[in-house]
């Protein structure tokens, strides 16, 4: 073999050995650039997806932020008529509190004159309760005196009355007599009337004094009368005396009517 010839073959197996080699690049990169492509198209397919997802997120979030805007606008305008009806009402307020100042000035001054009220209410009505039981225990004292005043009144003006006896039968021996007694609390007298069967004295005497004070009739006797007789305060005695005849036999019968007045 000659020099070109196996620099001739020489060169053939390099370049045999450099096809290889490139075929095995070409092969590989081939590979990996369809590898490449697969992935590239996988994540497309991902990124579509998500795209669409994304859209129709857009969308909707489109929709909510155009609700949002209406509703931000009708607020906004909702916001200026409160704005006013604040302002009006923040006035009435100020003018409220205004008048509450006022009358709580006005509502310490009545306190301290209803507090001072108060007292002197208690300590009146404290007067008034010692009072009305003074006033009802001289009531009673009272209407106790007017009840005696008036007992008295009738008394000395001997509008009070008892009567003693009515048509009473009084039977006494002969010359013998009868002792009648009454209590006579008050001064007075006695109105008496009698009818007799004989003559009769009929005396009078009283515990508070000695004897016989006065008899009726003054002189001699009686046989009948009407008469009216002081008496005095304590235990009165009358005594029906028969005064008879030397001619007279029997009892003395006297019929006696008498009332106490007073």
């Amino acid at each position: 073999m000659t020099v070109s010839q196996g620099i001739y073959v020489g060169t053939v197996v390099v370049l045999v050995v450099v096809l290889g080699i490139i075929g095995s690049v070409a092969l590989y990169t081939n590979n990996q650039l369809q590898n490449n492509v697969n992935n590239l198209n996988s994540s497309l397919n991902s990124l579509q997806t998500n795209f669409t997802t994304l859209n129709s997120e857009y969308v909707n979030l489109n929709s909510s932020y155009n609700s949002l805007q209406n509703s931000f606008n009708l607020l906004t305008a909702n916001m200026g008529s409160l704005q006013s009806q604040y302002n009006s009402l923040y006035n009435i307020y100020t003018s409220l509190n205004a008048s509450y100042v006022s009358l709580n000035s006005n509502y310490t001054g009545l306190q301290y004159n209803y507090t001072s009220l108060q007292t002197n209410y208690t300590s009146l009505n404290s007067n008034y309760t010692s009072l009305n039981s003074s006033f009802a225990s001289l009531q009673q004292s009272y209407t106790y005196l007017q009840g005696n005043y008036t007992a008295l009144q009738n008394i000395v003006n001997f509008k009070n009355s008892t009567i003693l006896l009515t048509n009473a039968m009084q039977v006494i021996p002969l010359a013998g007599n009868k002792n009648l007694t009454y209590s006579t609390p008050y001064a007075g007298y006695l109105s008496i009337s009698f009818n007799a069967t004989r003559g009769t004295l009929i005396e009078f005497s009283n515990s508070n004094y000695t004897g016989i004070y006065a008899q009726y009739p003054l002189t001699g006797n009686a046989t009948s009368g009407t008469f009216r007789m002081p008496v005095f305060p304590g235990s009165e005695t009358i005594t029906i005396q028969d005064e008879p005849q030397p001619s007279d036999i029997g009892y003395l019968s006297v019929l006696l009517n008498m009332t106490y007045i007073y």
